[in-house]
């Protein structure tokens, strides 16, 4: 059996969307945002002079072991402290094996903007449901136009689109009718028509 919607899903590809498109500032700014929600110590930092003075220990033999412990290069631009205390440094936020982005993989920011509904760099939220409702309509256009006559004729008794007296007076010129009335109604009832149908394959 094909699969119904999974509206989750569908919200959470959309977010992953918007993420994919951000610079790197605002996919800093979302991932520290994530580590405070869920109490992580995977912070990132640009590689500039105010973090690192902010950041770095003060005490010169404090430093000099932090980095003879640590994974770092003051070339690259950016730095975490990771679990253990020590700190690693990298230049590529969204590949290789440093970035805590990349080794925890953005699934974790998904969930935390799916979670509190945070805007995304410049998108907000509500501007991201719209997308899966425009998402959903499309799906909902295409699967009406995958429908003869007959079958939106029945749908539409079944839903309550029309009376089950009144179908003989439908012929095929109310085709176009039938899927404007069923569009409608499967846009406005969505456990009965869309959960059903629509994302069935």
């Amino acid at each position: 059996m094909a699969e119904l919607l999974d509206l989750e899903g569908l919200t959470k590809e959309t977010i992953e969307e918007h993420i994919s498109g951000l610079d790197d500032a605002q996919l800093v700014w979302l991932w520290n945002d994530t580590c405070d929600h869920l109490q992580w110590e995977d912070r990132v930092y640009a590689m500039d002079e105010e973090n690192l003075e902010n950041y770095l220990p003060d005490d010169k033999i404090d430093l000099i072991r932090l980095l003879h412990t640590s994974n770092f290069n003051f070339n690259d631009n950016y730095f975490a402290f990771r679990g253990d205390g020590n700190l690693e440094s990298f230049s590529q936020l969204r590949s290789g094996a440093n970035s805590p982005i990349y080794q925890n993989g953005v699934q974790e920011v998904v969930d935390y903007v799916y979670e509190t509904e945070c805007d995304v760099g410049d998108t907000q939220y509500g501007e991201i449901e719209s997308e899966v409702e425009d998402k959903i309509s499309e799906a909902v256009e295409e699967w009406l136009r995958k429908q003869d006559f007959d079958d939106l004729l029945e749908l539409s008794v079944k839903y309550g689109v029309i009376e089950e007296d009144d179908v003989e007076g439908f012929d095929r010129t109310f085709i176009d009718d039938l899927r404007t009335s069923l569009g409608d109604y499967a846009r406005e009832n969505f456990d009965d028509v869309i959960e059903a149908h629509v994302f069935r394959e």
